[in-house]
């Protein structure tokens, strides 16, 4: 759960929860191979920039809350890939999403991850928003690599057939899985992460 800051109750803080922070804060120089299924291709995503500040909302939502912004690096897309999101309140419970965006030929970006919900959940009403966090797998194989406390979130809009529809992820270890609108899937094949 991501905390309220009681320093003003004019304009709360939110910050990340440290279950967010497990799942998808990782410093530069973070590597992550995929490789795409039935296929012999690769993407290496590797993190070269990020910056955590506290966005202030207070103009739409009437608080502050702790947000990252990433720049990832994509050896198959041969581009930049945007990564943010951060800490807030939607309705009544405090929550950190995650989006990535790529530039196809413009900026798409969807929620990929959030904190906050039960299983079954949707992050929002909102139908470019109709985020479900899915499934949870005390363990989970992916290419016969086990990885544990895995969440699982589909998305019920298509934004870009380059984005994806299905993602999995573990903790302290990331992105494992995405299965994209297009039809392909990338599964992890090695990775090298900071936290």
């Amino acid at each position: 759960m991501c905390v309220p800051s009681k320093k003003d109750k004019n304009a709360p803080t939110y910050y990340m929860s440290q279950e967010f922070k497990d799942y998808v804060l990782f410093k530069p120089n973070s590597q992550w191979i995929y490789k795409l299924e039935s296929q012999d291709v690769y993407d290496t995503l590797e993190i070269i920039e990020q910056n955590i500040s506290i966005t202030n909302y207070t103009d739409i939502f009437d608080y502050k809350g702790e947000s990252i912004n990433q720049t990832i690096s994509s050896t198959y897309l041969k581009n930049i890939i945007l990564g943010g999101g951060g800490a807030g309140t939607l309705g009544s419970k405090d929550i950190c999403g995650y989006s990535q965006g790529i530039n196809a030929p413009f900026l798409v970006s969807q929620v990929n991850f959030f904190t906050g919900k039960t299983t079954g959940e949707y992050l929002s009403n909102l139908e470019s928003s109709k985020t479900k966090y899915l499934l949870f797998f005390n363990t989970y194989i992916v290419l016969d690599k086990t990885f544990q406390n895995v969440k699982v979130f589909e998305k019920s809009f298509e934004l870009s057939a380059l984005l994806p529809r299905k993602v999995y992820y573990a903790k302290n270890v990331g992105l494992i899985r995405k299965e994209l609108w297009n039809g392909q899937v990338w599964n992890l094949v090695d990775y090298e992460v900071k936290q």
